[in-house]
């Protein structure tokens, strides 16, 4: 079997080389290949400029592997060749999200685990809750958590130019756009601003002088404030589709989201309303079946020996977690 590894940058290898090194030793014929050649400094170089899938077509492999946050201008390569390949995105997992890789047939939102209801309030087995409880242990929070004298709202930010928001957030894909909506559509509370930890330094220093003296909008300075340890001391976490909205399914902090992720639907429905911090409502079916889901989905630690099961999943095309619970998945 040939397996052709999309690389956005030449760098971008050491995210896939356990993966590749399972795919050889399986007896897999595998070839990486670098859509842009930055060495040239000229993006008409770039594959997704040119449309030229030729080094591909003369490779035909029978799956192709690319990382998840391409950029907007890919979009109609990406569709072009999902029309002849089959093709898997690898993206950062969760839980941690540093270190961990997770597979998807999708670009962005979407793919196997939008297909899951997770607002089922279903009585789990022993096993699922088993499962849960293990994965909320894991990340018990320290005693020298972040407090303020008063309820905040959490917001973290993503990058503008990030396929999850080109792609699915309709709404916002300015941040302070976003930050601006929300200063008039919540009352009262203090609003905690968290930079994405890769947003370009121009557009950061940009972003804290335009809010600088804003009566309720404020950045977090300190770098060694744990996010973990916001989340669980916010009034709710309100965000577009930051990863952090999904770890906040560990504890009872009520989550907000206004784009589409894998596990949240947007809340379109909060839209028009002047005040929303009325609807800052917990919703626990859907942050345990989250979490159920999570302890079962396809990761893998990429800093390890890659297990079998990932292998074997690239060459079946299969992305079906790997344990069929029934209460939650179908």
């Amino acid at each position: 079997m040939k397996i052709a590894f999309l690389l956005e940058y030449p760098g971008l290898y050491y995210q896939f080389h356990t993966l590749i090194k399972g795919l050889r030793a399986a007896g897999c014929e595998v070839k990486y290949i670098t859509v842009e050649k930055s060495t040239l400094g000229n993006s008409s170089h770039c594959l997704w400029h040119r449309h030229d899938f030729s080094t591909i077509d003369r490779f035909k492999p029978d799956r192709i592997v690319m990382w998840n946050g391409h950029r907007r201008n890919a979009n109609p390569s990406v569709m072009e060749l999902r029309a002849k390949y089959k093709i898997f995105k690898v993206e950062q997992g969760w839980f941690p999200q540093r270190g961990r890789g997770y597979m998807d047939t999708e670009m962005g939102y979407g793919g196997e685990l939008s297909k899951f209801d997770l607002s089922k309030d279903v009585r789990l087995t022993r096993s699922e809750e088993h499962l849960i409880n293990k994965t909320r242990e894991q990340y018990l929070v320290r005693p020298d958590l972040y407090k303020m004298k008063h309820p905040y709202i959490l917001v973290p930010l993503q990058l503008e130019t990030d396929i999850s928001i080109l792609k699915d957030s309709p709404h916002f894909t300015r941040m302070d756009v976003f930050l601006d909506y929300l200063s008039e559509h919540t009352s009262d509370y203090p609003i905690l601003v968290k930079h994405h930890p890769k947003v370009y330094k121009w557009r950061k220093k940009e972003l804290d002088e335009k809010y600088k003296g804003h009566p309720r909008i404020r950045f977090i300075k300190d770098e060694n404030i744990r996010t973990i340890d916001l989340v669980q001391n916010a009034k709710a976490i309100v965000g577009l589709n930051s990863t952090v909205l999904t770890e906040a399914h560990l504890f009872d902090t009520p989550v907000i989201p206004f784009a589409n992720s894998a596990f949240l639907k947007a809340r379109t429905d909060l839209l028009d309303k002047k005040d929303f911090t009325d609807d800052l409502v917990d919703n626990k079916a859907i942050k345990r079946n989250t979490l159920l889901l999570l302890a079962v989905m396809n990761q893998w630690r990429r800093d390890q020996r890659i297990p079998n099961w990932v292998v074997q999943k690239v060459i079946n095309y299969d992305i079906r977690p790997r344990f069929p619970y029934s209460s939650v998945i179908p």
